[in-house]
């Protein structure tokens, strides 16, 4: 316990620098129209509340493939094989490599053959892989190898010698590596990246990300509330007309009020379907965008956005 005000508040790490007490906000945006399809306050620590384990929960719901953009905190070897198994796409970004020393060798300079059982190293040495260990972790162990080897410094500082351990799914995270430094994949992610960024800046605008309740359920409650209110604000800027249950006459007089390049711009980015779930979901929202009918539709829908809001503190 880190606050005897709010017992369930913990300490989150942005970096190994910066650290503050509270909560986690994750948010799913739709960059196309920029509306928060799923919101969600958990705790700031355990592995159930990691960034790509809330991320299953938010495209729980998804009725039919999406294409999945995500920083490097959802690009876990378990998230990429969950996409995969429920159809997504993945624009996810990979953990970057890093090297014992630096501007060294790093894991991708060594050949890997996880069928095999046996890893190369830049020097051309060979070691078998070892019986996995905790969390199916195994290594390769060159220790006597790198003795008078020529390309020790650049690979490592221990005196024993350099061990590497290889994750459980390796090959999986080594093709998102090499699907990261494709241009396609670049543009993709440059393209949709500052939407997403943009809708967590109008989540903790006004001084919203410092938290007004005790608690994960009344701050979940309040994060929920404000990203439907958002919506709504959205869907209005982009042309949000009156439904049918709203009188003629107060619907004809805000019709007039939308511009028409507004009402044009909104039925061609919001296409009428289950994706607008988030919004709407109270009773008391007598709101929605009528949309003409939509043929052609894609195999894969609007992106998905996954993306950690700015961790809120008290």
């Amino acid at each position: 316990m880190v606050s005897t005000v709010d017992p369930e508040a913990r300490h989150i790490h942005k970096n190994r620098t910066r650290h503050q007490a509270g909560y986690k906000g994750h948010v799913a945006v739709e960059p196309e129209s920029g509306l928060f399809t799923g919101v969600a306050l958990t705790s700031g620590c355990g592995a159930d509340n990691h960034e790509a384990r809330v991320a299953e929960d938010l495209l729980a719901e998804e009725a039919e493939p999406v294409q999945v953009l995500g920083d490097t905190a959802y690009g876990t070897a378990d998230l990429r094989e969950h996409l995969e198994e429920a159809g997504h796409g993945q624009v996810l970004k990979p953990p970057p490599l890093r090297s014992v020393v630096p501007g060294g060798f790093t894991s991708d300079d060594f050949r890997i053959d996880t069928a095999g059982g046996q890893v190369a190293c830049p020097a051309g040495h060979t070691r078998l892989l070892g019986e996995p260990l905790k969390g199916g972790f195994r290594q390769a162990q060159f220790k006597k190898l790198c003795a008078g080897c020529a390309l020790r410094e650049r690979c490592t500082t221990s005196k024993t010698g350099r061990v590497l351990r290889v994750h459980p799914q390796h090959q999986r995270l080594a093709d998102a590596l090499r699907q990261a430094a494709d241009p396609a994949w670049k543009d993709a992610y440059r393209r949709w990246r500052p939407p997403v960024e943009r809708g967590i800046a109008w989540l903790v605008a006004r001084g919203n990300r410092r938290l007004r309740y005790i608690g994960i359920l009344r701050n979940d409650t309040w994060l929920l509330n404000r990203a439907a209110a958002l919506n709504l604000r959205r869907l209005v800027n982009l042309g949000l007309t009156p439904l049918q249950t709203v009188s003629s006459k107060w619907g004809a007089r805000l019709q007039d009020q939308i511009p028409t390049r507004a009402r044009a711009r909104a039925h061609s980015t919001v296409p009428c379907s289950s994706r607008d779930r988030s919004v709407g979901t109270s009773s008391s929202l007598r709101f929605g965008l009528r949309c003409p009918e939509v043929s052609g539709q894609r195999q894969h829908g609007p992106p998905r956005a996954m993306r950690p809001c700015a961790r809120a503190d008290r």
